[in-house]
This record gives structure tokens, C-alpha cells and sequence, in this order.
């Protein structure tokens, strides 16, 4: 009998997200010079000085980035959550983030299809 294995998932956190954006954040703009300025007209030098003065929770980063830099976003419905499940192929760059609203929507649709779930019991052989 064989057990279907998911590849590899694990919960990422916003926790995890904003710990990390300050980081993300200066690779991202190393090119810049320290005078180059954002949208709103702040410099890189600024941004960089607001980071190293903040805790890197969700919040601050939020205040001092974006919501973007500061939580996981959902690549089904857009939104950013406090937690999303990461999904990836082995040895694959890839990752899908599916939040647990849309993991329960699609948990839904595929509960819609028992004859599926007895053919895939079948070719296992489990049936």
C-alpha cells in the first residue's frame, strides 16, 4: 500500500517574514546610492537609519516598508495573512503560499469529487 508524501511544506509566519525584510530589503537595493530616493521621496540612507532603529516585528516593518516586506501574501486570493502554508517541489526554487482560507476552499472543491478519490484508491490499491 502505498501513502501519498506532499512535498515539502512548511508554516511561514509573518514572524519569519519581517525578521528577515531588512535583509531581503538591502539586497535588493545595494545598487542604490544612499541619496536615491523612493516614491515618497525618502533615501535609501533614511530607510536603512529607520530600520536599524525599529525591533523588525510585522508592525514596524509594515510602518517603515510595507505591508509587502512585513507579511506572508497568499498566491491564490493576494491577500497578506499572519500565516500562510509555503509549498515547493523538491529541489525546486519554486514556492506556492496558499493561506488557510483558500486551503480550505480548495480542500472543499476536491471533497466535491468522490469518484476521484476512489480511482486514486483504486491505483494505489487500496480498494
Amino acid at each position: 500500500m502505498s501513502k501519498h508524501t506532499p512535498g515539502p511544506m512548511h508554516p511561514l509566519t509573518a514572524i519569519e517574514v519581517a525578521a528577515g525584510a531588512a535583509k531581503h530589503w538591502r539586497a535588493r537595493y545595494k545598487h542604490w546610492g544612499a541619496r536615491d530616493c523612493f516614491a515618497d521621496g525618502a533615501t535609501k540612507s533614511s530607510v536603512n537609519a529607520a530600520l536599524n532603529r525599529v525591533a523588525h516585528t510585522p508592525e514596524n516593518i509594515e510602518k517603515v516598508l510595507n505591508r509587502g516586506w512585513a507579511y506572508p501574501q497568499c498566491d491564490c486570493c493576494g491577500e497578506y495573512r499572519h500565516v500562510v502554508v509555503e509549498m515547493a517541489q523538491e529541489f525546486s526554487e519554486d514556492r506556492h503560499r496558499l493561506c488557510s482560507f483558500c486551503v480550505h476552499a480548495a480542500a472543499s472543491i476536491l471533497n466535491q469529487f468522490p469518484d476521484a478519490r476512489a480511482a486514486i484508491a483504486k491505483a494505489e490499491g487500496r480498494s
